[in-house]
């Protein structure tokens, strides 16, 4: 009897290795699922071995089965998977760079970015982030234009374009700068036939942070020469330009 319970556990431990290498060597992705019924796989192996040993079936279907087969699990999750070895890696990405398929990087072209807070934080060091969603969008496709305005004082700041894409995500087409942006909002002033000695943006140093606006401009404060009342005054972006306007404040 011990006889036949040794070569019925030895013909478990073999079936049951064999079964849980080869699935993962062939079946690819299915050793993922497979990984979850390997114990129970083990118990039927255990019981159709100890019936062609003529050994006990109960301990089998029990204990040894589901033991051999948790034991070739640990044993193959330990070896590399052959879809993800060093060279076959290695020998895809250089097929990759010399054929590339173009359906594929056409989905990728078309593929929706979305930047986070902690994209624009990580990139830019301002008080006060605002980046405009561009009418509403939250998520935009590789290559669109979308104005960011960096706040770091009541008198200082800088209007940016960037462009989705690139090696890090977001890539800085052009920087205006504060005194560049502030003379355009003064001519524009200007053609509206009143004159600003100053233009400033609302600024509050206790909360700084990153703004997702909605609108497509940001808003100016045009201090007037005359000392009458401020003027509302804007920076629209179109077509991956600014334009500077005057603007009703209701």
């Amino acid at each position: 009897m011990l006889s036949r319970t040794i070569v019925a556990t030895i013909l478990t431990a073999l079936a049951t290795g064999v079964l849980a290498w080869w699935v993962k060597g062939d079946l690819e992705m299915a050793w993922l699922l497979f990984m979850l019924i390997l114990p129970v796989a083990g118990a039927a192996i255990g019981i159709v071995a100890a019936v062609i040993a003529r050994a006990p079936v109960l301990p089998f279907a029990t204990a040894i089965g589901p033991a051999a087969g948790a034991l070739a699990l640990m044993a193959a999750m330990g070896t590399p998977h052959v879809w993800d070895s060093r060279d076959r890696a290695r020998v895809e990405r250089q097929a990759t760079s010399l054929v590339a398929d173009p359906a594929h990087v056409d989905a990728v072209r078309q593929a929706r970015w979305r930047i986070t807070e902690a994209a624009l934080r990580r990139r830019f060091d301002a008080h006060t982030l605002r980046l405009a969603r561009n009418e509403g969008s939250s998520a935009w496709v590789e290559g669109a234009l979308l104005p960011l305005r960096l706040d770091h004082g009541e008198r200082d700041w800088t209007l940016v374009v960037l462009r989705i894409g690139g090696p890090d995500g977001l890539e800085v087409v052009r920087t205006i700068s504060r005194d560049e942006s502030r003379d355009a909002l003064a001519r524009a002033t200007a053609r509206a036939g009143r004159e600003v000695r100053d233009v400033v943006i609302y600024f509050t140093p206790n909360q700084g942070g990153v703004f997702f606006e909605y609108n497509v401009w940001f808003d100016f404060i045009g201090i007037p020469a005359d000392g009458g009342a401020n003027l509302r005054l804007a920076a629209r972006f179109r077509d991956g330009e600014y334009s500077y306007h005057t603007m009703r404040w209701f």
